[in-house]
């Protein structure tokens, strides 16, 4: 099923790369709009198997393993040589820790985790969303603030040829977030010292996330080119270095 989903998602896009890439200003709202379907289509995949591998991993901590056994072990032995009286240091303060609670700790780690990842990922369910850290044209400023009623009722009347502008913040932020949450996955189980039961899993998002990259990229820069808007790359370009800070007087 898994490799099904791949195919469908990530099938070569050669023929949309090429077309991008020697074509500016070419594509009609129809082609865009389908484009846009689809890459978000692509991000959903990505986010909700990146979602279940979190949930996956934190299975495997729940469990516990002989690093969680050993500390265990040697805070049971603290609690026990403490009202020893041959093993008493009288420099040493009694600790006021509750007892050792194996299934108590580890349950509590597994929730903790659990509540971690569903607020995470609940924050930015809507990143690539009509309303989703956008801002429209007229400049207003929209996330996480639900939708007016005029805007409600304009997009009402949209239809499949129509699409909305993504901006460059936004496909940034949303490959930072599928970065970060996976070298997030990955830390918690090295610091937890378990393996990862997800050998695969990055690689392939590494891979699959690039496609998603490049090609959400160059739709974006067709979006701006389309709506005359220069893009940061296109500035950076631009840049003679005239104003950079570099410059003083001492330079002259």
């Amino acid at each position: 099923m898994l490799q099904q989903q791949q195919c469908r998602y990530f099938s070569s896009n050669q023929a949309v790369d090429n077309e991008l890439k020697s074509n500016s200003t070419t594509m009609t709202a129809q082609e865009m709009a389908s484009l846009q379907t689809k890459l978000f289509q692509e991000a959903t995949y990505l986010t909700r198997t990146l979602y279940r591998k979190c949930l996956q991993s934190i299975k495997v901590i729940a469990k516990g393993n002989t690093h969680d056994e050993d500390d265990f072990i040697e805070r049971e032995t603290k609690e026990r040589d403490q009202f020893d009286t041959s093993k008493i240091d009288l420099n040493e303060r009694i600790s006021m820790a509750p007892p050792v609670n194996r299934q108590n700790e580890l349950s509590s780690r597994s929730e903790y985790y659990k509540t971690f990842t569903r607020e995470n990922f609940d924050g930015h369910y809507n990143l690539l969303g009509k309303h989703g850290f956008h801002i429209g044209d007229e400049g207003n400023m929209r996330h996480g603030l639900g939708v007016d009623k005029v805007v409600a009722a304009n997009q009402s009347q949209n239809n499949n040829d129509e699409y909305y502008t993504w901006r460059e913040e936004q496909i940034e932020q949303f490959i930072y977030l599928i970065k970060s949450g996976e070298e997030k996955r990955q830390w918690i189980l090295n610091d937890y010292e378990f393996h990862d039961p997800c050998e695969d899993w990055p690689t392939e998002l590494r891979s699959q996330l690039s496609k998603f990259e490049r090609q959400s990229t160059l739709l974006v820069k067709e979006m701006y080119q389309q709506k005359g808007w220069i893009s940061k790359s296109e500035t950076h370009a631009d840049d003679d270095g005239f104003f950079s800070d570099s410059d003083s007087d001492d330079d002259r």
